[in-house]
């Protein structure tokens, strides 16, 4: 009961740092985003408000797990919701070197996913801090990087050409830093970059105009694939891999271009790299598009456009939808070819509109700095509303655990306080309220009648206690009330006259024929450690339970 949920508390430390290892796992060479999405999920359901390293550690690696699974809008809200901590982190008085590098990580991050989702300004904003703060780390491969993601915004808005430069500029930075990495990562950026440039004029320039970008980008390919190595990111395997291969399918080198592309799926597949997964069978389709094999075409692309993230993505369905109207045409299918056609027309539509506000957004740069206050401010609150709803039991409004610990410390420190300067012993009281009988309750009255009566039960515990009082729900139907400045005689008549109240409520209103008792372990000082008070109460919780329940006993 309360001595568990006690030791629970202690146990969260250890469980924590599990979690966060299988986390990191998943992250390496041979890991699966979904096992360490799952673990850091977990992990950030463990973390107290006040503890900010550890959700800072949790948060980042949901992060960077939610990104590799291609769950782009989920990467966005996440980070904003993360990026307030991380700036407070980053900008403290003395602190840690990683963590700018952090709050850099997590913008860029950001950054991409919302230019991915068409989210321009939080992509804009974002790229432009990410440059800001790799400027004040001063290393030409965070520049590099920081150039490249802003190349991102300008690719995604529609200007391949403005961002190409952006990027040939940030290769000079990553050769001059002499890391291989940021080398390997803006190459592979610059491939995907002229691969979109492509695509956006194939079907308005003459062949020989439309390969251009291609031809400039298979060099460039090729680098980017002999730098890879057996130790690099499996995400970033899968990215250069699928780009050498998309580019040699368009140039008519379809032999190598479907082995490349067959083993970037077959990575993606194993690794759970969702968004990976659509923009190369998307890839294979055009390779059998290419190759007059509409019947298999329609059924790679058809998988794609089926799967969970076919749809999250709005340039992956644009091009499937795209891939899969010349499949139905060449197979006859007018009918089907007409919708995914007009499908692809509304979705062209969407994107123009999008992308010519971008890039009017672009030039906005009156009222910049009140936009970023405001955008702070709006941070702030959100981070103070999370901070709360950490520490609130939401279905009766009482505090949860991580509350009690807090709220325990303050009310040690006052009492403590109090004794010295009043030179008299502190007495302070502990109680475990457990309703009785509430499986079976729930069972007969069903699990809505069961919440009705803690929701009842957590009034009737407010009503009857004083403000200074700590009230918790330590989980299930089990409360816990400090009484601080409580000798144990006047504990025992608060919490008889509570035991009363219950037991004469009007219980039948929430069902016919319900009755509610409560029976009550109760506890004093010395000593005032809250581990050895909990201990006592919950030893007096079941011998009331062993008496006859519906009674108070003190330990």
């Amino acid at each position: 009961m309360a001595v568990e949920a006690a030791s629970g508390l202690a146990d969260d430390v250890s469980r924590f740092a599990v979690l966060v290892a299988r986390a990191r796992a998943a992250l390496r060479p041979g890991g699966h985003v979904a096992d360490g999405l799952d673990a850091a999920e977990q992990a950030c359901a463990l973390v107290a408000a006040d503890e900010l390293e550890q959700r800072a550690l949790a948060g980042l690696l949901r992060l960077q797990l939610l990104q590799r699974q291609g769950s782009m809008h989920q990467v966005i809200d996440l980070g904003i919701d993360l990026l307030p901590l991380l700036r407070e982190r980053a900008s403290a008085a003395d602190p840690r070197p990683d963590r700018a590098r952090e709050l850099f990580m997590a913008l860029t991050m950001v950054s991409v996913a919302a230019s991915e989702c068409a989210r321009w300004q939080t992509a804009l904003e974002t790229a432009q801090e990410a440059h800001q703060v790799a400027l004040g780390i001063d290393e030409p491969a965070l520049h590099a990087r920081a150039v490249s993601v802003l190349a991102c915004v300008f690719e995604r808005i529609g200007d391949p050409w403005r961002a190409e430069s952006l990027l040939l500029e940030a290769l000079t930075l990553a050769r001059a830093s002499e890391s291989a990495a940021a080398v390997l990562g803006v190459l592979n950026n610059l491939c995907a970059t002229l691969i979109g440039a492509y695509l956006l004029m194939r079907d308005a320039l003459p062949p020989a105009q439309a390969d251009a970008p291609l031809r400039r980008a298979l060099p460039l390919a090729r680098e980017a694939q002999r730098m890879l190595l057996p130790e690099h990111e499996p995400i970033l395997q899968t990215s250069v891999i699928g780009n050498v291969g998309e580019i040699l399918a368009y140039l008519g080198e379809s032999d190598e271009a479907e082995a490349l592309l067959v083993q970037a799926r077959d990575l993606a597949f194993t690794r759970g790299f969702e968004l990976q997964v659509g923009r190369i069978l998307c890839s294979i389709g055009e390779l059998h598009l290419l190759r007059e094999q509409p019947e298999t075409a329609l059924q790679v692309m058809q998988d794609a456009l089926d799967r969970p993230q076919g749809r999250s993505v709005h340039n992956v369905e644009l091009r499937l939808h795209h891939g899969l109207w010349r499949a139905c045409r060449a197979l006859g299918r007018s009918e089907q070819a007409l919708r995914h056609l007009e499908q692809h027309l509304s979705l062209e539509r969407v994107r123009s509109l999008s992308q010519l506000r971008g890039q009017s957004e672009l030039f906005l740069t009156r009222h910049e700095a009140e936009r970023v206050q405001r955008e702070a401010a709006q941070y702030r609150r959100r981070a103070a509303v999370a901070e709360h709803d950490a520490r609130v039991d939401p279905l009766t409004g009482l505090g949860n655990r991580r509350d009690l610990m807090q709220r325990w410390r303050e009310t040690l420190s006052s009492l403590q306080e109090r004794a010295l300067s009043e030179r008299k012993t502190p007495w302070l009281c502990v109680a475990i309220v457990d309703v009785d009988h509430f499986k079976q309750a729930n069972d007969r009255f069903g699990h809505e009648a069961g919440d009705a009566v803690l929701v009842a039960l957590a009034r009737l515990l407010r009503e009857n206690t004083r403000e200074g009082d700590l009230l918790a729900r330590m989980g299930g139907e089990e409360f816990l009330i400090v009484l601080p400045e409580a000798p144990l005689r006047r504990a025992l008549e608060v919490t008889e006259r509570l035991r009363q109240r219950v037991a004469a409520h009007d219980w039948s209103a929430i069902a016919p024929g319900l009755a509610v008792t409560i029976s009550i372990g109760l506890a004093a000082s010395p000593p005032l450690e809250l581990e050895p008070l909990l201990r006592r109460a919950d030893t007096a919780l079941y011998q009331a339970k062993r008496d006859g329940r519906n009674r108070v006993v003190a330990g």
